[in-house]
């Protein structure tokens, strides 16, 4: 509940892989049918859950995205803040998390490889509706930034941060 969908994109990506080198393991010992079948469905189950938890972890942070604008300029970009840069890396890194556990399949030839596989067009709903419903969250947050009073999160690195802004003045 209290982690962040940064961390959670991260211990997912490494869970989806253990578990889907253990069912590449003991795909090489030749199970019988049935049994495999098990493992299959638990990966696939494990992988739909997977992507329900990411999307709805990535859409709740959308909502608190805009208290991260700490009105420092860009400086590759000095018309903008940096908060749009960091918007950007935030919505590639949850977009690529999802790729990775949607796409990665179980069983392969190679143990130390797993394969990539078709992405199913539930997966691919999923994730674009989370990604379209964090950008318009994204964007009322902006219109909160812009109608709203200036109070920041920290009032200790309130002083680092209004000498980092050089001109901008916040209110």
């Amino acid at each position: 509940v209290n982690a962040n969908s940064i961390y959670t994109c991260e211990y997912l990506t490494l869970i989806i892989g253990d578990l889907a080198n253990c069912v590449n393991n003991i795909n090489t010992i030749n199970l019988a049918g049935e049994a495999f079948s098990g493992l299959t469905d638990l990966m696939e189950k494990a992988r739909s859950k997977f992507i329900d938890v990411l999307c709805k972890c990535w859409e709740r942070d959308a909502k608190t995205f805009f208290m991260l604008e700490e009105w420092i300029l860009d400086p590759q970009n000095p018309q903008f803040t940096t908060l749009l840069k960091r918007y950007y890396d935030y919505h590639k890194f949850c977009a690529r998390t999802a790729h990775k556990i949607c796409s990665l399949a179980a069983v392969s030839a190679d143990i130390n490889e797993p394969q990539e596989r078709i992405i199913p067009p539930s997966y691919i709903e999923k994730v674009r509706g989370s990604f379209l419903e964090s950008t318009y969250t994204f964007l009322d947050g902006l219109v909160q930034l812009a109608f709203t009073d200036y109070t920041p999160l920290n009032e200790k690195d309130e002083l680092l941060l209004a000498k980092k802004r050089e001109k901008i003045d916040v209110h």
